[in-house]
C-alpha cells in the first residue's frame, strides 16, 4: 500500500528506494514469486512515472522494455492478473517503436501471450492504450463508465481513459481529425461538476463521451452563440490546439518546440504562478517566465478547454511574443459538457448583490482586510450593496446573485496548493460553510490571494481549486487571482466590473473591462492587471 501510494501521490524516486524491503522479506510471504513479480510491476509503474516527468536518473526505454518482459514473463508463469503489465508492455512497445529501438522477438509474444489472456473488454482497453489509438476504440471504453455519485470520485474513475486521451489527440493531430480531437479535449476535461438545475437542484452536468461526435458538436453549437471554443491537449511531445469558430473549424495543429516547450513548464510550476506576486519581479522577468509557453495563435475572446494544461493562467502565455491577457478575453471551463448543461439551465438574475470582508476583532483599523472594506464602502453602497464584516460567513451571501468575497488566502507550502481563508489574525473561515452559503449564487469574486489558482491532484488528475468547487456546488462563474494581489487594485477593477454588469454586459465582458482599468491605473503593473482569471460561464449577464 505504501508503494501505491507513494507512486500515486508523484515521489514516485522514493517508491522506487523503498522497494527492495518488501523484496527482501518475500521468503516469508506464501507463493512467493508472485509476489516478487507485483512488486516488480510496481516498480515499471514508478519508473516509466519518473520516464514521464524527464527525470533523469530514471531508465531508459531499452530498460523498460526488457523489464516490462520479464514482469510479463513472470505474471506468465504465475498465472497472475495480466492485464496491469499487460498495459503497461504496450505503452512501452510503443515508446520503442516511437524511438525507432529494435524491440525482440520474446517481447512481442509475452505481449500476444498476455492479450490472449485477456477477456474482450480489456483487450479493447489495452488497444486504446497504444501510441496512436482509435477515437472510437476510446470511446468504446470511456463511453461506458458510470457516473460517479461526487465529481472528485470521477477523475479516479477515468484515469486510465485519460491517460489514453492524450495519445489520441496526438494520433488525431497527425491525421487531422478534428472530431477526434475534441473527444480527446473533453475526455481531460472534468466531468460530472454540478449545475444548478431548474429544480434548484445541484446535479452533475451528463458527459458528452458516449458519442465521438458530441464534443465537436456541442463545441460547434456553443462557438455560433459568438465565442470560439479553443481546445488545448499536453503530451510529453509538446502542446496541441484546435479552434471552433463560428466561420469554420481548424484542424488540430502541433506547437513546435519553439512555440511550447514542454520542459520548461515543469520549471516553470516550482515558482509560479505565486512569484508572479513579487514586487521585485521586473516585467521582462515577468514576460521571459514564459516565453518558452506560448500559443500559435488565439482568438481575441475565446473560450478554452485545457485538460492537462489548467494549472497554468492562460492570460500568461504568450501569442507571438505578447502575453494573451495584455489583448484577449479568455474564460476557462471544466469542460463542453459542464457548460452545456450551465447554458441549458438559463439560470436569470434577480440583481442581488451581498460582500463580505472578514474584519478580525480587536484588529486594528490599519490591517489589510480593514483597508480594504474602508476603500470598498463607498463603491459598495453606492451600488446598492451592503458590506458585512463579521468572522463568520455572513447568511446574506446565501441569497445574493452576485457574491463579493475579500479575504487572505493560504497555500499548503510555498506555491503549492489553496489552502483556506482567513482574516488579518489568521483565524481561518470555513471554507466549506463558505462554498455550501454561496451555492445560489451565480457569480463570485473573489479577492482572496491565490483564490483562483487550479491545481491537479497528485493521484486522480483532477481539479483542487475553491473556484472548481463553487461551479461544483452550482455557480456559474468564479472570478479571482492566481497568485496574490495587493488590496490597492481591488477598488479600480471592481468598480470598472460594476460598471459593465449592471449595463448588461456579459461577466467575460466585464471581467475584461476590470483587468483594462487596473492596467491603464496602475501603468500597466502585469502582476496586478493578468492576475483576475475568469473560470465558468462566460455568457452570464445580470
Amino acid at each position: 500500500i505504501l508503494l501505491r501510494i507513494l507512486r500515486d501521490v508523484g515521489m514516485a524516486r522514493q517508491s522506487v528506494r523503498v522497494i527492495n524491503r518488501p523484496r527482501n522479506a518475500s521468503s516469508m510471504v506464501p507463493r512467493e514469486q508472485v509476489y516478487c513479480a507485483r512488486l516488480d510491476t510496481l516498480e515499471l509503474h514508478a519508473e516509466m512515472l519518473l520516464r514521464r516527468v524527464g527525470d533523469s536518473g530514471g531508465w531508459s526505454t531499452s530498460q523498460l522494455l526488457n523489464a516490462a518482459t520479464k514482469n510479463a514473463e513472470d505474471v506468465l508463469a504465475e498465472g497472475d492478473e495480466a492485464l496491469p503489465s499487460a498495459l503497461m508492455l504496450r505503452q512501452i512497445l510503443d515508446q520503442a517503436e516511437a524511438e525507432g529501438l529494435s524491440v525482440p522477438p520474446d517481447a512481442l509474444s509475452a505481449f500476444e501471450a498476455l492479450s490472449g489472456r485477456l477477456a474482450g473488454p480489456y483487450r479493447a482497453l489495452v488497444s486504446a492504450a497504444s501510441r496512436l489509438p482509435d477515437a472510437a476504440l476510446v470511446a468504446s471504453v470511456a463511453g461506458p463508465i458510470g457516473a460517479a455519485r461526487y465529481s472528485d470520485y470521477a477523475s479516479y474513475d477515468l484515469r486510465l481513459a485519460q491517460m489514453m486521451a492524450s495519445k489520441l489527440a496526438r494520433a488525431c493531430t497527425l491525421k487531422g481529425d478534428m472530431e477526434g480531437f475534441m473527444y480527446a479535449v473533453e475526455l481531460l476535461g472534468s466531468q460530472g461538476v454540478g449545475v444548478y438545475g431548474t429544480d434548484g437542484e445541484v446535479n452533475p452536468a451528463a458527459r458528452l463521451l458516449s458519442d465521438v461526435k458530441a464534443p465537436i458538436a456541442e463545441a460547434q453549437a456553443i462557438a455560433h452563440m459568438g465565442m470560439p471554443v479553443v481546445g488545448m491537449v499536453l503530451d510529453q511531445q509538446g502542446l496541441m490546439i484546435m479552434t471552433v469558430a463560428p466561420e469554420g473549424d481548424t484542424a488540430p495543429n502541433a506547437a513546435g518546440s519553439e512555440v511550447f516547450a514542454p520542459e520548461v513548464l515543469h520549471e516553470w510550476s516550482q515558482h509560479f504562478p505565486l512569484k508572479y506576486s513579487d514586487a521585485n519581479l521586473t516585467v521582462e522577468d515577468f514576460c521571459e517566465a514564459t516565453s518558452a509557453l506560448g500559443l500559435p495563435d488565439l482568438p481575441e475572446k475565446a473560450i478554452v478547454v485545457a485538460g492537462g494544461l489548467s494549472m497554468m493562467p492562460i492570460n500568461v502565455m504568450t501569442v507571438n511574443g505578447a502575453l494573451v491577457g495584455l489583448s484577449r478575453s479568455i474564460a476557462t471551463v471544466p469542460s463542453l459538457a459542464w457548460l452545456k448543461a450551465s447554458i441549458a439551465a438559463g439560470r436569470q438574475g434577480d440583481g442581488s448583490a451581498a460582500a463580505w470582508i472578514p474584519i478580525a476583532a480587536g484588529g486594528s483599523y490599519m490591517d489589510t482586510l480593514s483597508l480594504m472594506a474602508e476603500e470598498l464602502r463607498g463603491l459598495l453602497e453606492a451600488s446598492g450593496i451592503a458590506i458585512h464584516t463579521q468572522s463568520d460567513t455572513p447568511g446574506a451571501l446565501a441569497n445574493a446573485d452576485l457574491a463579493i468575497v475579500g479575504a487572505h488566502g493560504g497555500l499548503v507550502d510555498p506555491n503549492g496548493y489553496f489552502q483556506g481563508l482567513s482574516d488579518d489574525r489568521h483565524e481561518p473561515a470555513e471554507l466549506r460553510h463558505l462554498v455550501d452559503a454561496m451555492q445560489k449564487s451565480r457569480v463570485a469574486l473573489l479577492f482572496v490571494c491565490s483564490g483562483g489558482r487550479i491545481d491537479r491532484h497528485p493521484e486522480s488528475g483532477g481539479i483542487v481549486s475553491i473556484a472548481h468547487r463553487l461551479l461544483d456546488r452550482g455557480l456559474d462563474a468564479v472570478i479571482a487571482p492566481s497568485w496574490p494581489i495587493p488590496f490597492t487594485m481591488v477598488r479600480p477593477w471592481l468598480s470598472e466590473f460594476l460598471a459593465a454588469w449592471n449595463a448588461g454586459s456579459c461577466v467575460i465582458d466585464a471581467y475584461r473591462a476590470g483587468n483594462v482599468k487596473v492596467a491603464t491605473s496602475t501603468s500597466f503593473d502585469l502582476g496586478r492587471s493578468l492576475a483576475m482569471s475568469l473560470y465558468g460561464n462566460p455568457f452570464v449577464t445580470k
